[in-house]
Parts: structure tokens; C-alpha cells; sequence
């Protein structure tokens, strides 16, 4: 196979990017040491590294250094841009791409780029790879009514975030102010999960955060808040017209995400969200879910193999809109964790947006969550007045 470079560029070629590689490793070891993310580290370094490693996969004709390369980039722009949020789970991915770069340039070392295949780690890649889209199937899909209900809500709670920026720079800093920040965020995080908008979702979770802090007093007002909010503001428009427009968008939250956290971040801060009160579902049916001899024999299979059953009960405000779709949001997010065994109201009146009331329960079993993590599931859908979740004995 031609690799585009002759065999005096080679020998120009090979030890830049031995060089690359190896401050990528180096690199990779920081990731992986936990280090890098307690110093909250920047990702600039890599995605300047990775850059030039697709300056150099553009001398070659070597189709998976190139495709590896380009992959590798949008990997890291979209952990700098906070498209992406660092999760644990993707070191073993940057450990492998670190090895698939070692493996080229053995081959190239040996004139064996021919024998070159590393799809494997570029479909890796492109797994954890998120596209920021908001897909007009995900509103589309509703019931017009209810589309046009969680439009108006979000160009509300937006509205109301922005109208409080405004009363906020005149000097009205007060209780209600803070808390109508506080709950516009949440309610927006719980409608960017709702439609996967994973940019305003991280934008929102973390005003969200800032605003608990400062609504339990654990730290104080300032006037960089003041730049934050002018900043999200606008950023939160954009994304509303992006959602409206029904196009796609292209968000760097980096430097805003960077700016909310060291607003809200100290050692007395507990970004934990205590929001939601956590008691016994009174207006819903009394007592758990019947367990019936089917769903008794069900629950015994799946407990046969461990884990855990719970009873969950989740009550909505009285306020709270589309209920229905947030029952069926609630089912998607239990189904990635563990089996709905069993729904009341049952799963097909919910699919049928009908007899969806004040609240749903659900008897669940997962392998690994406890009762906190149902709940901190749970919590990412807004306007929840309760949610009580009790492990059942059977």
C-alpha cells in the first residue's frame, strides 16, 4: 500500500510522531491516574495533541489512521467544548486508542501499513461519540396538545429565568428570585432529558446546582453570578430557538460550565439536590402493588439471579403538565437500569396518554441500584412533588 510519504519523509515522519504519541500516553496516564479530574485539567492538551496527529494522517493514505485520528478529535472537541462530560467509563477508550496509535506506528515502522485495521477502536469511538441533535422526532412523536403544552413550558421557564436576571442586576436580590432561578433550572434540566438536548441539559444541571447552593445559603450572591446569567441567558435563547426551529445547534459550554462550578464548589457546598421531598405517596392507591401468582412467579425468577426489589410511588405537583409524558420518561430511564415488573397505571394506559393522575408507582427490580440511586434517577424529570422508594421483601 502507498502511504503517500516517501521513504526520506518517513524518516522525518516516524520520529514526530513517536514524539505525539508519546506525550498522548503520558496524557492517557493522567486521565487514568483520577488526578487530572480532582485538578479539574482542562482538555486543551489533548485535543492540541490530537490535532496534530490529523495534520499527519493527512500525508498518508492510511484510511484507519485517518478515520482514527478525526474520530479521536471530535472525541476530545466535544470534551472541551462540555458537549461531552467527563465520565470514568471513557479512559478504557483512551487507553485504547493510545494503543491502536502504538500499533501504527509499529506498522509504518515495519512497512506494513497495509496490515493496518483498527475499526474496532474506531467504532469504540464512535459509540461514546454524542452529536448534539434535537431531533424534531422527539417533540413530533407527542400528542399535539402535549407538544404544544411542552413548548410553551419551555419558552416559559426560559422566560422566567431571563426575567429574573433582570430584576437580580437592579439590586432585587431576594428569597423568591433565587428560588424561581432554582426551580426554572431544574424544570429545564428535566425537559433536556426529556427530548436528549444533552447541551442544555448540562447547562441547566449545573445553574441548577449553583442556585440550590445559594438557596440553603451555603454560599453567597455575587456579582460574577451576574456575568454567569448574562452569559446562559443567552445561550439558553439560542438553544430555544434551536428547539423551536428545529434545527441543530453547536454550543461551547466550556468556559460557562468552568465558570457556574467554581461559583458553587467549596468544601461547605453539597451539590446533592434535596429538592425533592422525599415521603410516603398518600394520594395514590394505599399500599404496594398487589403481587398477583404471575407477576409472584416473575419476581422469583428475577430474584434467583440477585438483586433487589422496591416499590416506587411518585406523586406529581399539582401544577405539573403532560404527565403522562413524564410517566413514560419515568419507564425509560428505570428500563436502563433494571425490569419494570409491574406499573400502576398500567404501562398501556400510560402509552395511551389516559388515566394518569395525581401519580404513578412501579414494583422494580435492578442488580445494583439502591434506594438513593432510584431517586437520583428519577429526579432528572421535573415538577415532582414526592418520591418514596422502599425495598420489598417477598
Amino acid at each position: 500500500m502507498d502511504t503517500g510519504i516517501s521513504k526520506e519523509e518517513l524518516e522525518v515522519f516516524l520520529p514526530e510522531y513517536k514524539e505525539i504519541i508519546c506525550k498522548f500516553d503520558g496524557l492517557v496516564a493522567f486521565l487514568a491516574s483520577g488526578e487530572a479530574i480532582r485538578a479539574d485539567v482542562e482538555f486543551d492538551d489533548i485535543y492540541m495533541c490530537i490535532n496534530n496527529l490529523v495534520g499527519m494522517s493527512d500525508y498518508t493514505y492510511c484510511k484507519d489512521f485517518i478515520e482514527l485520528s478525526a474520530c479521536l478529535l471530535q472525541f476530545s472537541s466535544q470534551l472541551c467544548s462540555g458537549l461531552l462530560v467527563w465520565n470514568e467509563q471513557y479512559i478504557p477508550v483512551f487507553i485504547d486508542c493510545k494503543n491502536a496509535l502504538f500499533r501504527i506506528y509499529d506498522k509504518f515502522d515495519k512497512s506494513e501499513v497495509a496490515s493496518i485495521n483498527e475499526s474496532y477502536v474506531i467504532k469504540e469511538i464512535r459509540n461514546v461519540l454524542r452529536v448534539d441533535e434535537v431531533s424534531s422526532s422527539k417533540t413530533d412523536d407527542m400528542d399535539p396538545e402535549e407538544k404544544e403544552i411542552f413548548l410553551q413550558e419551555l419558552t416559559d421557564y426560559i422566560e422566567i429565568f431571563s426575567n429574573s436576571y433582570d430584576k437580580l442586576i437592579e439590586g432585587k436580590e431576594d428569597k423568591e428570585i433565587i428560588f424561581n432561578c432554582f426551580k426554572s433550572a431544574h424544570t429545564l434540566k428535566g425537559f433536556a432529558a426529556l427530548i436528549e438536548f444533552r447541551s442544555l441539559k448540562n447547562l441547566s444541571e449545573e445553574l441548577e446546582k449553583m442556585f440550590l447552593a445559594l438557596k440553603e445559603k451555603k454560599i453567597s450572591w455575587s456579582s460574577d453570578m451576574l456575568d454567569i446569567m448574562s452569559e446562559s441567558r443567552d445561550l439558553l435563547s439560542s438553544m430555544l430557538d434551536d428547539v423551536l426551529e428545529r434545527r441543530n445547534g453547536e454550543y461551547m459550554l466550556e468556559g460557562i460550565l468552568k465558570k457556574i462550578r467554581q461559583a458553587y464548589i467549596s468544601d461547605s457546598v453539597d451539590s446533592d439536590d434535596d429538592s425533592i421531598i422525599v415521603q410516603p405517596a398518600k394520594s395514590l392507591a394505599e399500599g404496594p402493588i398487589e403481587l398477583t401468582e404471575k407477576l409472584r412467579e416473575k419476581v422469583h425468577d428475577l430474584l434467583k439471579n440477585g438483586g433487589n426489589l422496591y416499590d416506587i410511588s411518585i406523586i406529581f405537583d399539582e401544577q405539573t403538565e403532560m404527565k403522562s409524558v413524564r410517566c413514560f420518561q419515568f419507564i425509560c430511564i428505570l428500563r436502563e437500569k433494571g425490569a419494570i415488573i409491574e406499573t400502576s397505571p398500567s404501562e398501556d394506559d400510560i402509552m395511551n396518554l389516559s388515566k394518569v393522575d395525581d401519580g404513578v408507582r412501579f414494583l422494580y427490580h435492578s442488580d445494583n441500584l439502591n434506594e438513593s440511586d432510584i431517586k437520583m434517577l428519577i429526579d432528572e424529570v421535573s415538577d415532582l412533588r414526592s418520591i418514596t422508594v422502599l425495598k420489598r421483601e417477598v
